[in-house]
């Protein structure tokens, strides 16, 4: 099952990429409404980074033995990193200036999947390890094609979203 966070955070990246390609051939009112929605996107899934985050402090704050495992676990420094570049990274587009710019929420956007990848990553790996799970290849294989065809998706209803809000402006303006 893919979650709806990985489906954004993996694809956004690729459809933040197609827009900009877009973005030199068509208005700039239309790639601004875009570059917002994009901004939004990442600023809310840093959120939702945080509230689950916070879920799982709370959790397993409840137990002091468990706080203990939880606090001092093997990998503690990639933790700090992954948790940096997928839940605080991604409000520095709060700033109108980081806000602003393809290139910056395009590197944000990058950063934040590195985050989240290391964390699938430790997990898939400690799960391997414990012999939680099996290796599946073709699982991995099938993910990549989702991955290309919903990064399209997404850009295409970005830029059909963006599209929209650029013609009721145009037309408030009028």
């Amino acid at each position: 099952m893919i979650y709806l966070n990985e489906l954004i955070y993996g694809n956004l990246p690729i459809a933040i990429l197609f827009l900009w390609i877009l973005n030199s051939r068509i208005n700039q009112s239309w790639s601004r409404h875009n570059l917002l929605i994009a901004k939004w996107i990442i600023i809310s899934l840093g959120v939702l980074n945080l509230l689950d985050l916070g879920f799982q402090t709370l959790t397993y704050g409840l137990n002091q033995d468990q706080t203990i495992s939880w606090l001092n676990r093997d990998y503690t420094t990639q933790y700090v990193f992954f948790s940096i570049c997928s839940m605080v990274l991604p409000f520095i587009l709060l700033f109108q200036k980081t806000g602003s710019s393809f290139l910056l929420v395009f590197l944000v956007s990058i950063f934040s999947r590195i985050g989240v990848l290391i964390e699938k990553w430790f997990i898939i790996i400690t799960s391997l390890h414990r012999d939680y799970m099996q290796d599946d290849p073709i699982r991995i294989s099938s993910y990549l094609i989702s991955s290309i065809l919903m990064s399209i998706v997404i850009a295409f209803t970005i830029a059909a979203v963006g599209k929209l809000i650029g013609q009721k402006n145009q037309t408030d303006i009028k």
